[in-house]
């Protein structure tokens, strides 16, 4: 009686054993530095020039960081092809809930910081038959006469030329989205627009606010007065959130002291509505049926949070861009006589560079990837959120952990690039030198909408601006050349702060006149 007891006791001692020494045991997280109790790695996140510090502890640790900040999972990428591999999976395709940029402010619905689902989906629907490399060619024409209008501009006020690019950065958006047409930098929807997308871009500033932090301190009675509270209160008319379309999202805040409603999405409506409408991303997704599992209302929101998305993902860094050429040129003379050399040459100087053009310029392609990649202006882009637990190359990436793409240190990578710190258009002249577009734009299913858009406006401006003008240092009164150390910012677009660039036209002002205006 006793042996069939012992066997099968010995039998479920073996399973046992034999269980415990094949269940997979949980992989460790990336390496990191070593989190304090609680707090984590809260001191290795600094306030400002984040990506900076962030780069040193990718440098130390390698190219997949594991961070702690009271509880939340950061997970730090400071290599191309480990970003793409993780930030392509669809489990990593989320967005972090950010309490101030989102939930107070309004910000969430936006589809640069919406939660991937079917929302997200259906923007990404209806856009992408209007953004895709082909469908953009239409935007061409508007493109075309705005980047003329930008260089017969700083050719009359070439002092002006930061507010002027800015002023065309907007104009161009709301031009192609809503149809309208802005004729001067004062215009209100470029005010608030400007004005909004300074405050959101403080505000997607990791640790500019206690509450992204302690969500909880949202509950607080407003009579405390946290700086948080302020900047809300600020967005409040008569107790309620007033929505303007305009800028990054239809969620824009309108401040105390404006009176009127401003809206880009119907104006485009009335326009519609009369037969006088323009061209326009609003206008043709007005022409299509609405959706028969959407209500008319819930079709109108998802088609102004599409538009107004589009400002904000694109007028702030196209600026951003757009200077950082104008900073580029006027610090290397070679790079810049080297791209009107090619231009006079292949076009001339009876006309200005088109879009038909763009094949025949290699070396002005070349400038236009390296204006890209020598100061990337989303430094870290917008953060991804992992849905899931994963493993990924033998380390264990926990649900909810925030991931960042470290781009301003994949550009300085000499494995990248060679001699990365040197603006060297020539690198780009190699076909398998790596594309900025890869990086960014973003990355996987999160990768900017408008990226071909985008692409077009910096090209045209940098072609036109470069067949008119030319850039160089100041100079003082005895005529030697003045150096500048150009400040950047700090915000969630990294821009240079102003600076003061000597800008001449290239042609006599009657040819300029006669090819420009048409006299």
């Amino acid at each position: 009686m006793m042996l069939p007891l012992v066997a099968t006791l010995s039998a479920i001692v073996i399973l046992l054993a034999w269980h415990g020494t094949t269940r997979r045991r949980p992989l460790p997280f990336p390496p990191g530095p070593r989190p304090y109790w609680f707090l984590g790695n809260v001191f290795e996140l600094p306030s400002s020039h984040w990506w900076i510090k962030l780069a040193r502890i990718s440098r130390e640790y390698g190219e997949r960081v594991h961070l702690q900040a009271l509880g939340q999972h950061i997970i730090l990428l400071g290599g191309i092809q480990i970003a793409k591999e993780l930030m392509d999976r669809k489990s990593c395709s989320d967005r972090p809930r950010l309490v101030m940029c989102g939930d107070l402010m309004g910000f969430n619905l936006s589809i640069p910081l919406i939660s991937y689902g079917d929302c997200w989906r259906t923007y990404r629907h209806i856009t992408q038959p209007v953004m895709f490399k082909a469908a953009v060619q239409q935007f061409h024409r508007v493109q075309e006469a705005e980047a003329c209008r930008l260089l017969g501009a700083l050719a009359s006020s070439p002092k002006d030329f930061m507010s002027e690019i800015r002023f065309s950065a907007g104009r161009i958006i709301l031009k192609a989205t809503y149809g309208m047409d802005i004729a001067s930098p004062q215009d209100p929807h470029i005010l608030i627009a400007e004005e909004t997308l300074a405050r959101i871009s403080h505000a997607l500033v990791p640790g500019n606010y206690l509450v992204d932090i302690f969500p909880w301190l949202r509950y607080l009675p407003t009579a405390l007065q946290l700086n948080f509270q302020k900047v809300v209160a600020r967005g409040k008319i008569g107790g309620d959130w007033v929505r303007l379309v305009i800028s990054f999202s239809v969620g824009i805040m309108i401040f105390v002291g404006l009176k009127m409603r401003l809206c880009p999405y119907e104006y485009t409506v009335r326009e519609k509505a009369s037969g006088t409408e323009k061209q326009s991303f609003v206008a043709s997704l007005l022409d299509q049926d609405i959706p028969s599992d959407k209500h008319q209302d819930e079709w109108a929101d998802i088609i102004a949070w599409t538009a107004g998305s589009m400002y904000g993902a694109g007028g702030e860094t196209v600026y951003a861009t757009m200077i950082n050429f104008v900073l580029a040129m006027m610090q290397h003379p070679e790079a810049q006589r080297n791209a009107h050399d090619e231009i006079d040459s292949i076009i001339g100087r009876s006309r200005m560079p088109t879009f038909a053009d763009r094949p025949h310029l290699p070396y002005l392609e070349a400038l236009f990837k390296e204006v890209l990649r020598w100061r990337v202006v989303l430094l870290l882009g917008v953060a991804h959120r992992t849905t899931k637990d994963d493993d990924f190359r033998g380390f264990n990436i926990p649900e909810d952990s925030i991931v960042l793409a470290n781009a301003w240190a994949i550009v300085r990578d000499p494995a990248n690039y060679e001699d990365p710190l040197k603006f060297m258009p020539e690198r780009f002249l190699k076909p398998e030198a790596l594309d900025p577009a890869n990086y960014v734009f973003g990355f996987g299913r999160r990768i900017c909408l408008g990226i071909n858009f985008a692409q077009n406006e910096v090209w045209i401006f940098i072609a036109c601006l470069l067949w008119g003008l030319h850039f160089s240092k100041p100079r003082a009164s005895d005529g030697t050349e003045i150096d500048q150390d150009v400040k950047f910012t700090s915000g969630f677009v990294s821009c240079a702060l102003p600076f003061d660039c000597h800008i001449i036209s290239r042609e006599t002002k009657s040819t300029f006149e006669h090819i420009y205006l048409g006299k």
